[in-house]
């Protein structure tokens, strides 16, 4: 009786990806807002600093924020929170936004909300809830509601940092794809309670993440049909002990040199034959051709 195999190859060579976790993506500083009557800072209200490659949509407040009274100086934020719960305080549009888009030829992966500190007043919102969105895409709570805090003076009350790093949808976002932050807040007991994004020492509000190149490198399989990364190698059936080969292509379709420094390794029944030598360059448009074989034994 005659062996046979099927076996797939799921390839994760590439793809380049210049990840440095901990960048200023975007932040804001409350220090210089001068408060005052129906001041309670702008909205849009433009991010202090941003990384040079991405676009950063303003703090805004939701319709129904009230801004009139008298607004802290020092602080971002409004008044007028009296629904008692998530849904409601969506539907009233109690909630302050941003957005951040990946520019052109770089994606984006976020990591981290900094610790920030929140100012109520005695009658202010109690409650709040941090959601993001992905495109025109339904909003999603990042973790659980948080409780503001009892302090209702100017020392406001210190949050803890929130992980974004678990999220997927944060990660890799690609070129174009805006995320949408939403900050829902809810619980106040009087019109003129109020709510801010307090001073603190350093950036008051603050996106951290990475920002990468997108990579110009493009694998092909078979040569001329582009594939991504990730994607499998079907090999078909095939007796034991017999050898099938399979081309895959790496093309530097971008406009900067690509230097490649080592292969992803291959372990049995998978192996690379007469592997270029390493390291290598290549220019744009230049290429480099692998060979993958498949010997199944068993």
């Amino acid at each position: 009786m005659k062996n046979f195999s099927k076996l797939l190859l799921i390839l994760t060579l590439c793809c380049f990806n210049w990840n440095a976790w901990g960048q200023v993506i975007a932040a804001w500083e409350m220090s210089g807002l001068p408060g005052g009557a129906n001041n309670f800072g702008p909205s849009p209200y433009n991010a202090s600093s941003t990384d040079p490659n991405v676009t950063v949509g303003g703090l805004t407040r939701g319709s129904g924020i009230g801004t009139a009274g008298t607004g802290a100086a020092n602080a971002w934020g409004g008044n007028n929170f009296q629904t008692t719960n998530l849904p409601d305080a969506i539907a009233d549009n109690d909630f302050a936004t941003f957005t951040i888009t990946p520019n052109t030829g770089f994606m984006m992966s976020l990591s981290t909300i900094s610790a920030y500190n929140i100012r109520r007043s005695n009658t202010g919102p109690t409650t709040g809830q941090w959601q993001y969105s992905v495109g025109a895409g339904p909003f999603n709570n990042i973790g659980s509601s948080i409780t503001w805090g009892t302090t209702t003076t100017a020392a406001g009350n210190p949050q803890s940092p929130i992980d974004l790093s678990s999220i997927s949808d944060l990660q890799n976002v690609p070129a174009g794809t805006t995320i949408t932050f939403r900050i829902v807040t809810w619980g106040g007991t009087a019109p003129a309670g109020t709510w801010y994004i307090n001073n603190i020492l350093g950036n008051d509000l603050e996106i951290l993440g990475s920002v990468s190149p997108i990579s110009s490198l493009q694998l092909q399989h078979p040569i001329s049909t582009n594939v991504s990364c990730g994607f499998t190698m079907d090999f078909g059936t095939q007796f034991i002990g017999t050898d099938t080969d399979l081309e895959l292509r790496i093309l530097n379709n971008g406009s900067d040199d690509i230097d490649i420094n080592s292969l992803t390794p291959l372990t049995a029944p998978y192996s690379y034959v007469s592997p270029p030598t390493l390291p290598l360059t290549l220019a744009p448009t230049q290429f480099v051709d692998l060979t993958i074989r498949y010997s199944p034994t068993a």
